[in-house]
């Protein structure tokens, strides 16, 4: 009645529990029921009994009077432990609604009797707080902690340690939900409806694991509602023999475009016996190992499972999934129609048929790429070196942009200044960890009939670089950046090894005159690569995902499907420098 409510949904009351296919599509769009809702809620089942236990509360949740009193740390130990065996914290459908409905979800808590701010909600006897609110509460409580044991504040430091311990756990329970900022304003305002929090499915299966519901099938549609997915599957296919959780997830994530559980498999059980793992350690992440998350090997069909080309490796299964995606921004392929032939999907097709020369930026940098491989292998993984090198790394690019440019190669030349052009603050969102471009074109840069060097000064400083610091030969990792083996290989050679887009009659559809287009890794003349259409569109060949393999290697089987597409064979995923946005894409089926 405070929220003047006139309508409340509860799941088990508006669910026909006695009609089967009531309950089918309920649980489908259970998170359409959410994401609409005015005010969801979730009643955690935790209640204050002391007016103490909800002021220690109150004090690392409401940041207009946050002064939290040091001699109330063992008060905040006994909540936060509480709350970390919640059941809430733990179910399935519970991460599926938070998800869905974003920040409007509100958690609800029990105070009979006891005072509270008004910034705790109009409700008597019930404490409110917002799921964003919960979990920046978390995050203050760990920095607290921290800054009070340097500063020697606290008077059991075991109690400090444990409450900074145990709000990583609550925090790590809620998935990231990103505030719907417009420009201009400093906190998040309440979203609309429009706003949807989703992930891929190696997220959402991340989330799920440590996870409990009662019903197993339901999982299939929990993850569909996490990651948005238009294409369903029916949860009573697990009635069917044969029917495997893994064989499911996969076809339900390829019907959808969901390229993230294609790759990231180990050849050994991940085994954790401790719940908290999941949170603290997340797994073995296994990224930086090339030949367990994308196997460059020339595969044929009965290696690879279900009979694709394209599928993981037969022993695929998900506990083997170690691969932990956590980029934000999602990408699918548009489209991706599953069938007996094979995946089909839209792209280009590329033939690696030039090698560019590049004196100049070899004879520049060699010997100092030689010289910072020396300080590398003598330096530890969080050095100072970091601040050394992006300065070089940087001076790198911008040499062999100009040197790519002044060659006439212009399709080459934004091809390679579409990965690392500069970034900054999305004046959109307002948040430092969602970038855009900043307003330099490549034709501003580059096209100026006088150069300015103060001003190439400037946004040479500001080039999109990451770090490269790590060593594979002394880190034992065999799956450097991207980057880096393109400045190996300009250093090595004096030349890169580039692909030409090519139409499926192998015409070149080059906008100009055939000419060098894009660059991947692991390649020699002669190799044809396959890069898929998605929504991202040439973004996925940025930050973040400039290191995610997605494109194949592929060869022409010289067949054609029911509908005349041509009909490649996939030989190996690999990364690449690409963009398609401006050519012309091709339906083709992946065998």
């Amino acid at each position: 009645m405070a929220h003047r409510i006139n309508a409340i949904w509860i799941d088990q009351e508006c669910i026909d529990q006695n009609d089967p296919l009531d309950k089918e599509n309920s649980i489908q769009e259970m998170d359409m029921v959410y994401q609409e809702s005015d005010h969801p809620i979730a009643v955690i089942g935790f209640e204050f009994t002391t007016q103490a236990e909800a002021d220690a509360f109150s004090s690392i949740c409401d940041d207009a009077y946050f002064s939290f009193d040091p001699s109330q740390i063992e008060i905040l130990e006994e909540i936060l432990l509480v709350l970390c065996e919640v059941e809430w914290f733990e179910r399935a459908w519970t991460l599926q609604e938070s998800v869905s409905a974003g920040l409007s979800m509100t958690l609800l808590f029990g105070c009979p009797g006891l005072r509270k701010s008004s910034h705790f909600g109009p409700t008597p006897g019930v404490f409110e707080i917002s799921i964003w609110n919960f979990q920046h509460a978390m995050v203050s409580v760990r920095n607290l902690v921290e800054e009070g044991l340097a500063a020697g504040v606290w008077p059991n430091s075991r109690s400090a340690v444990q409450v900074s311990n145990c709000a990583d756990v609550l925090w790590n329970y809620l998935p990231t939900i990103s505030p719907n900022y417009i420009a201009g304003t400093p906190y998040p305002l309440k979203r609309d409806s429009s706003h949807r929090q989703v992930c891929n499915a190696s997220q959402a299966l991340n989330y799920l694991n440590p996870r409990l519901n009662s019903v197993f099938p339901d999982r299939l549609a929990i993850l569909a509602n996490l990651c948005n997915y238009d294409y369903r599957i029916n949860t009573k296919v697990f009635d069917l023999p044969g029917r495997s959780f893994t064989v499911c997830v996969h076809t339900l994530a390829i019907l959808n475009g969901d390229m993230s559980l294609l790759g990231g498999y180990s050849d050994k059980d991940l085994k954790l016996t401790d719940k908290s793992a999941w949170f603290m350690g997340l797994a073995e992440d296994a990224r930086s190992y090339g030949k367990l998350v994308y196997p460059n090997d020339d595969t044929d069909l009965q290696l690879n499972a279900y009979g694709f080309s394209w599928g993981p490796k037969p022993y695929a299964c998900l506990k083997k999934l170690i691969y932990l995606e956590e980029n934000g921004n999602l990408f699918r392929l548009t489209p991706a129609t599953l069938s007996v032939q094979g995946l089909r999907v839209r792209g280009v097709i590329w033939d690696v048929d030039s090698t560019v020369p590049v004196p100049r930026t070899q004879s520049a940098f060699a010997w100092r790429w030689q010289e910072e491989l020396g300080f590398l292998r003598l330096e530890s993984q969080f050095s100072e070196g970091m601040s050394r090198q992006q300065p070089l790394v940087r001076e790198f690019f911008w040499s062999l942009l100009h040197e790519i440019y002044s060659s006439g190669l212009l399709d080459l030349a934004r091809t390679l200044w579409n990965l690392v052009q500069p970034v900054g603050r999305d004046p959109i969102s307002n948040l430092d960890s969602i970038e855009v471009p900043l307003p330099y074109s490549f034709d501003m840069v580059f096209g100026q009939q006088h150069r300015n060097y103060d001003k190439e000064k400037e946004i040479e400083s500001q080039l999109s670089i990451p770090h490269l610091w790590f060593d594979p030969e002394s880190m034992g990792v065999d799956r450097p950046r991207l980057e880096r083996l393109l400045i190996e290989q300009v250093c090595r050679d004096g030349a890169l090894l580039c692909a030409t887009p090519v139409d499926p009659l192998g015409n070149t559809i080059s906008s100009t005159l055939p000419q060098p287009h894009v660059w991947f890794e692991a390649c020699k003349l002669g190799d044809k690569f396959f890069t898929p259409v998605t929504d991202l569109g040439d973004r996925a060949a940025r930050s973040p995902y400039r290191n995610e393999a997605m494109s194949w290697r592929v060869l022409d089987t010289g067949k054609s499907g029911d509908d005349g597409c041509k009909v490649l064979r996939c030989l190996g995923r690999r990364r690449g420098i690409w963009r398609i946005d401006e050519l012309s894409h091709q339906d083709y089926i992946l065998d």
